[in-house]
């Protein structure tokens, strides 16, 4: 027995060994595999508390504009006193927030939205109306076109002097209520303050002129100025008229028209060398012109008028009765007035009564029809004045003097013409027959005027 352990004594201590080292490397391969798994496990709950804290802080801390992102993010700054934010903790793939899809709802809704801007852009380009006005009379600019045409209809009179010519360019924007006019309306109370108001701005220049026919017919040499004749007078202005109306029922509404005037007459108004330059153009003959002192002034209009209508217009036909009352204050005209005018046609509430000739171009009428509608209309009307003081016919009131007759103090105006418009465009006719202004006159003056007017 001895013999056989120790002929196996040696065999048994190594493979003794043996086991004792396998023993001590399993159980080190499973501490060291129990240290991974516990890595990992802390690795996860460390980065689901960074998200959390990170979420939570993010809804305490207001957010930056991007001014102060664009900084924090592209620059850092050392030792500075300001603590910057810190960047976002990077997460595992499980964690981070998935951005949201655009659906195609989403998708339609913007491109309904982007149609709706342009269709607005291009809206917002039609920024109101330019009208364009030309007065002549019989000894005008534009004889050889309006003579042939309105000579027989109304008459063929002989007829010269007086405003012989004149153009009146004019916009009226779309907006209502400009600002420099709202600061006004407190020296303005008998007007409602909640009146729309609608502003034209126009530049203007005419002419009036002596008489051919009664210098030829009574011998008087055009070297010379008489006292039986009527001054020659240019005029140049720019003009800022306000419309404002008050609709008190479907059939009546209150109309108030204010006009600030400003210019010059007389030679440095222009309106020679223009006459002189279309007559060269057209072949046409001028007279040596006599004019008043060269002088500027300041004009302020204002009427105020009340127009019914005999049934409700809604879009229909219907028949316009508009009485108004007025004057004008200034260093060139001063005048009371008293008018009535007539209208039948088709979208008459659509602007602010019929067009009138006054002394000067009075500008637009306020057409405004948003749809694409034929509208029409004739009118006529009357129109008397009790004067003070006309700049064309009296003396000049700044520098005195200068060329003058012994004028008439009341004169009047009969009107008639018609209108024919699609929107916005229109295209206005009007002749009108004036009495005589001054004592010695031989005839009364008859011009015509043709206003056009388009939306751009």
């Amino acid at each position: 027995m001895l013999l056989v352990i120790r002929k196996f004594s040696l065999p048994i201590v190594i493979f003794g060994i043996i086991s004792i080292f396998q023993i001590g490397f399993v159980r080190a391969q499973n501490s060291h595999d129990f240290s991974k798994w516990q890595i990992v496990n802390e690795t996860f709950t460390k980065a689901i508390s960074q998200q959390n804290n990170f979420n939570s802080a993010q809804s305490s801390v207001p957010k930056l504009n991007p001014i102060d992102e664009l900084y924090q993010s592209r620059f850092v700054i050392k030792d500075a006193p300001i603590k910057l934010q810190k960047k976002d903790p990077i997460l595992l793939p499980r964690l981070r927030k998935k951005s949201h899809e655009i659906t195609d709802d989403k998708k339609q809704t913007i491109v309904k939205n982007i149609s709706t801007v342009k269709k607005a852009d291009n809206g917002a380009l039609k920024k109101g109306i330019w009208r364009l006005e030309i007065g002549n009379e019989d000894r005008g600019i534009f004889v050889d076109l309006w003579e042939p045409i309105f000579d027989p209809i109304f008459g063929g009179s002989p007829t010269d002097g007086g405003m012989s010519w004149g153009l009146h360019l004019s916009y009226t924007p779309h907006s209502k209520n400009p600002i420099w006019f709202q600061k006004l309306r407190a020296y303005i109370p008998w007007i409602d303050p909640n009146a729309p108001a609608n502003v034209s701005y126009s530049f203007e220049q005419s002419a009036n002129m002596h008489s051919h026919l009664a210098r030829k017919t009574r011998n008087h040499s055009e070297h010379l100025w008489t006292s039986d004749q009527r001054p020659d007078a240019g005029f140049l202005a720019a003009n800022a008229r306000v419309g404002l109306k008050k609709n008190y029922t479907p059939r009546w509404d209150r109309i108030d028209t204010i006009d600030f005037r400003g210019g010059i007459v007389g030679p440095y108004s222009g309106a020679q060398p223009f006459h002189q330059f279309v007559h060269d153009l057209t072949g046409g003959s001028t007279d040596k012109w006599h004019q008043i002192n060269s002088e500027p002034f300041l004009n302020l209009n204002y009427e105020h008028g009340h127009r019914f209508f005999l049934w409700k217009p809604n879009g229909r036909e219907t028949i316009e009765i508009h009485p108004h009352t007025g004057f004008a204050l200034g260093n060139a005209f001063t005048h009371a007035k008293v008018g009535l005018n007539a209208r039948i046609g088709r979208l008459l509430e659509n602007d602010m009564g019929a067009p009138r000739f006054s002394q000067m171009l009075t500008g637009t009428n306020f057409p405004k029809i948003n749809d694409h509608l034929f509208s029409w209309n004739f009118f006529t009307g009357f129109e008397g004045k009790a004067h003070a003081h006309n700049v064309t016919l009296d003396e000049n009131l700044i520098s005195g003097g200068g060329q003058s007759v012994n004028s008439h103090m009341y004169t009047y105006d009969v009107h008639a013409g018609f209108e024919f418009g699609y929107g916005n465009y229109r295209l206005t006719f009007m002749n009108v027959y004036r009495s005589r202004e001054f004592k010695g006159q031989q005839y009364s003056s008859e011009f015509v005027r043709v206003a056009l007017a388009a939306e751009f």
